[in-house]
């Protein structure tokens, strides 16, 4: 028993050095490689206005970040909290693969997930690495003959995470999380009660989080609609000018191209319709 405890320890010992590692090695790299992810971060920390709504990401996250702006209003909120989590998340799997796995082994998968993990903020990454090193702990919690909660908890908190982060990538985690819920069923036929409340759990978080975000993009749905047409040009191949251009002759050669370039500036005229007459032509 007492060995038990001190191999625990230094395992806890090793992977708080290991995420500490990771998340100081962070510090120092320019992880904005993407316009997208940066344009988040402006919008949610209230570069742009004081409502830092993004209808990328959660409410509760936009919450979160305004609430720390006041405390901390020189700081990029919302790269702290990605960086906060993601060394919960590095912690979190630390703890599963020194249990489970020879000291080297874990320490040189953990070093390689490391130059992965934290070589990115994109959104999209950022999120599944959440959901999966969260469903790695929840299940880890299951499968151990000794249960201890704190795995459960910081299994519940990242994929909590994830969805506030980024929906649509944490949903297209479900069926994985789905199968694994199964074979762990029927590995467990007799104990397999002891999932219902934990799974529960995690499945009510889903289901608020989820149900919060429908909520506020009804109170948006105008800006949503915008976005929706805006994606439709800019993000999708479009015909060129000559295929379209007797469908649209209150355009330019030059008004054309300019919407295909993120040239939108011009609020007054590029709205929600305008960009919808045109997709539905171009598209």
């Amino acid at each position: 028993m007492g060995t038990d405890k001190s191999l625990n320890r230094n395992n806890q010992i090793i992977a708080v050095c290991l995420a500490l590692f990771s998340f100081i090695v962070s510090i120092f790299i320019w992880n904005w490689n993407g316009v997208d992810d940066y344009l988040v971060s402006l919008v949610l920390n209230g570069m742009y206005s004081s409502d830092n709504y993004c209808l990328f990401v959660n409410p509760v996250l936009c919450w979160m970040v305004k609430a720390m702006t006041h405390i901390l209003p020189s700081a990029d909120c919302y790269l702290l909290i990605i960086r906060l989590v993601s060394l919960l998340s590095y912690y979190s799997i630390s703890i599963v693969c020194l249990r489970r796995f020879p000291k080297r082994i874990a320490v040189t998968l953990l070093l390689t997930l490391c130059a992965i993990s934290f070589s990115s903020l994109n959104y999209t990454t950022v999120t599944v690495f959440f959901i999966v090193s969260g469903m790695i702990s929840i299940f880890d919690y299951l499968y151990s003959e000794t249960k201890t909660k704190a795995g459960f908890i910081i299994g519940s908190i990242l994929v909590f995470a994830g969805f506030i982060l980024r929906q649509q990538s944490a949903l297209l985690m479900i069926p994985f999380f789905v199968l694994e819920l199964v074979a762990y069923i029927l590995t467990h036929k007799k104990t397999f009660k002891r999932c219902i409340v934990p799974v529960s759990i995690v499945l009510g978080l889903i289901v608020v989080t989820v149900g919060i975000n429908l909520y506020y993009q009804s109170l948006y749905e105008p800006n949503i609609y915008y976005n929706d047409m805006r994606t439709k040009l800019c993000d999708y191949p479009n015909k060129s000018w000559e295929e379209v251009e007797s469908s649209l002759p209150d355009l330019t050669p030059n008004d054309y191209q300019s919407l295909h370039d993120f040239l939108l500036a011009d609020t007054d005229r590029i709205d929600g319709d305008y960009l919808s007459s045109v997709a539905e032509v171009s598209s």
